[in-house]
């Protein structure tokens, strides 16, 4: 996109302009004369997203995953399939990462809140420390990130916001490892602000659990520091490589990154952070034996099936087998291009072209 003679700035062009329409045409055909402008609320669903999903489940007999019938362990290994295709995704695998499904982002930053404890005893247990482990969370977070604090706040943590220059390089005085690690604190940081689009360094992240920097006036002896990552608004139109990005637990929607399916995330955890995860309420599925009668239960040793209470919106699970079948990463790449390429042509006409905006509700 270049700006002509006359100061304007021209929409795109050539074979750049010859894809979008394409794709318009063969992928987004219920766009029809809209324009979408609310692509970080919501990422468009594809057409081959749709056909794929719906062939699947006219060819397929499946059951709910917490029977024993052969519909039911169809299921079973198809959501773990769907693990497995997202762990792929995200450059990792089942033997580093896991992936419990959640209702999105939202959810997944709760359930770190509500569960995040240096051991089983600490859950939701308010903490009468004169010295009590810290919770921080950037001031650029979203609402659900910035939410976390009153459940943390609750139970004994002490809360503070940072911003980017609050990381600090550690003094060699300071990181001291023969001093006793007290406790475990906890950062909560986006990858990208949901408001504004600025990128964070994710390099933070690793800097902050190997003890390269420390977080001013919060704590600076050498605690131990665990990263949850909101990664939602960042993975609609990034890569994200969780081998390389060691974050303890991420957060993300799948509506945001696909479309389609909605009310589907996942809170993906770091195997050996998932000791930290400790829940108090169980139910169904979540648990190999229980007694109604006595105080006993035996959860379920892996962290998914833990964290998982009751049946999966399986069905909605298995939409994301698609990643699989479509071409994602063409999809992406050319949403992300359409983005960063048209949207000064947007912004521009959008701040100088009078409009008489109307919103239309329609209804079925």
């Amino acid at each position: 996109m270049e700006e002509s003679n006359n100061g304007k700035w021209s929409p795109p062009s050539g074979e750049f302009a010859d894809t979008i329409r394409h794709l318009r045409e063969t992928q987004f055909p219920h766009i029809k004369d809209a324009v979408y402008l609310d692509h970080a609320g919501a990422t468009l669903y594809s057409k081959d997203q749709v056909v794929e999903h719906s062939n699947m489940l006219l060819s397929n007999l499946l059951g709910n995953p917490h029977s024993g019938n052969p519909s039911s362990m169809a299921t079973t290994q198809a959501v773990e399939n769907v693990r497995n295709i997202i762990l792929r995704y995200f450059g990792t695998s089942a033997s580093e990462h896991a992936v419990v499904f959640t209702q999105g982002a939202t959810a997944s930053l709760k359930l770190v809140a509500e569960t995040f404890a240096e051991d089983e005893s600490d859950v939701n247990k308010p903490s009468n420390e004169k010295d009590p482990p810290v919770f921080c969370y950037m001031d650029e977070a979203h609402t659900s990130v910035v939410g976390m604090r009153e459940t943390m706040a609750h139970r004994g943590y002490r809360v503070a916001s940072i911003n980017l220059d609050s990381f600090k390089p550690h003094d060699s005085k300071i990181h001291d490892t023969s001093h006793t690690q007290r406790h475990i604190n906890l950062l909560a940081m986006p990858a990208q602000c949901n408001f504004s689009g600025r990128k964070f360094p994710l390099s933070l992240v690793n800097r902050v659990r190997d003890g390269d920097v420390h977080i001013s006036n919060q704590s600076d002896s050498p605690w131990t520091w665990k990263v949850v990552l909101d990664a939602a608004s960042f993975v609609s139109t990034s890569p994200l490589n969780l081998h390389r990005v060691k974050a303890d637990f991420v957060c993300l929607s799948f509506y945001k990154m696909f479309g389609f399916p909605t009310g589907i995330g996942a809170l993906i955890v770091r195997r050996e952070s998932a000791h930290l995860l400790s829940k108090i309420y169980y139910g169904g599925g979540t648990v190999s034996a229980y007694s109604g009668s006595e105080a006993f239960h035996i959860p379920k040793e892996r962290v998914e099936d833990r964290l998982e209470d009751g049946t999966l919106p399986f069905l909605s699970i298995l939409a994301l087998k698609v990643i699989d079948f479509i071409d994602v990463d063409v999809l992406i790449l050319n949403v992300r291009a359409a983005l960063t390429g048209s949207n000064r042509f947007v912004w521009r006409t959008l701040a100088t072209t009078p409009f008489s905006w109307q919103h239309t509700l329609i209804t079925s």
